[in-house]
């Protein structure tokens, strides 16, 4: 999971929209239990299981909704939320739709979408695809369903072109370091990074399309899709949620986030990127629609040893955290496409990033070790960047 994201409320006073709305339902729910109150005075138990249940679900709808409207059309739109552990975090979903039920319903199949991908790509669970994998490393090949073998080959593909500083196969160093246990995080000894390193490489990972089998050629590597596996569940959230006619909606897979449409007021989606040394300030604000958008930042899981800030993000060629970036924004079209170009960003840094040339879609922001911000001009144009610290301009 990414972090250091998230939705901003609306420039514009739209609570003043939703507050009074809130207080009807807050006395129509009142008025509600005092009538219902004196029908179980007056009626049998068996008569009245189906309708009190009825109105508990009724009650749970309105007070998780609240009502606004748009300013364009005057359509009369619900705002719903809803959340649930996923991938280790919180998972949350908010949509602007004009009815609830069928909102929240759309929701439920998102949230099971997302738990149908952690259940073949984490490696946290042991019956995962990817975890049978990690097991039979050096073994045998192991048969995976053409969902996880088409991601995997997207990963590897990806791996290539960024001639290894991103690599699936980072597994048995992210497990020496044990940012994503429980255990105590200590810097491990020298020797026992050199021991696990020639281990990750991602060109002895062996992909047989024909009966999509895949396999390790040593024993001891281990996938771990952490930059990659979230954002896709994300993006088939949201393709579910399209399918399912929702419109205006915001995932956010703690800090994989997708932005579809616009809010009630019709105001793109605006969302904060946090700042990497102050967890109270934000670094910048970007304005989205149809877009993703993910950070990676070395601040969020980290230890300080005599100064120096040990991170979750490994430079597959060293067994160490990547050096030089402090918080990497990606905008891009797809979540899986934020996810993996963050993390490769962050790994390389931005110089390197803007002397590739065959990326135009992928938008950066950057601030580096040292505190200097950079980031693409089209971030402003295209994206309403509003730099909340000063940096140099975009090229």
């Amino acid at each position: 999971m990414k972090t250091g994201l998230m939705a901003l409320p609306s420039r514009k006073r739209t609570h003043a929209l939703i507050s009074p709305v809130r207080e009807v339902v807050s006395k129509t729910l009142r008025f509600f239990t005092a009538c219902l109150a004196n029908v179980v005075k007056h009626t049998p138990l068996a008569s009245l299981k189906g309708g009190i249940l009825f109105a508990i679900a009724l009650c749970l709808i309105m007070l998780s909704s609240s009502a606004t409207f748009s300013q364009i059309s005057g359509e009369r739109l619900f705002e719903v939320t809803a959340s649930k552990h996923l991938f280790g975090a919180s998972v949350d979903i908010l949509a602007y739709h004009p009815e609830v039920q069928s909102c929240k319903l759309a929701f439920y199949h998102a949230f099971k979408e997302m738990e149908r991908i952690e259940r073949l790509l984490s490696s946290q669970l042991s019956t995962s695809e990817i975890a049978r994998v990690n097991r039979n490393a050096g073994r045998e090949p192991v048969k995976v369903s053409y969902e996880t073998f088409a991601l995997l080959k997207r990963a590897v593909r990806f791996a290539q072109r960024s001639e290894g500083a991103f690599d699936v196969s980072i597994g048995p160093i992210s497990e020496l370091w044990g940012f994503s246990s429980e255990r105590e995080v200590v810097v491990p000894a020298a020797d026992s990074i050199k021991a696990l390193l020639w281990l990750v490489d991602y060109r002895k990972l062996r992909l047989n399309a024909k009966d999509t089998t895949v396999a390790f050629t040593a024993p001891g590597m281990r996938l771990d899709l952490g930059g990659a596996g979230a954002g896709y569940a994300v993006d088939r959230a949201v393709a579910l949620l399209k399918a399912k006619g929702l419109k205006n909606f915001l995932i956010n897979a703690s800090g994989d986030i997708y932005a579809f449409g616009r809010k009630a007021n019709q105001e793109k989606w605006r969302v904060g990127v946090q700042h990497p040394r102050n967890a109270e300030a934000l670094l910048a604000k970007v304005a989205l629609t149809d877009h993703a958008i993910a950070t990676s930042g070395d601040y969020e899981r980290c230890i300080l040893v005599e100064g120096k800030r040990y991170h979750h993000i490994f430079d597959p060629l060293t067994g160490y955290p990547a050096e030089g970036s402090a918080s990497v924004t990606v905008v891009a079209p797809t979540s899986e496409e934020a996810d993996m170009w963050s993390t490769y960003v962050f790994i390389i840094g931005y110089l390197k990033f803007r002397q590739q040339k065959n990326h135009p879609h992928i938008k950066a922001l950057v601030m580096a070790s040292d505190g200097k911000v950079e980031y693409d001009a089209e971030l402003r144009r295209d994206f309403e960047l509003e730099l909340l610290t000063q940096g140099s301009n975009g090229e």
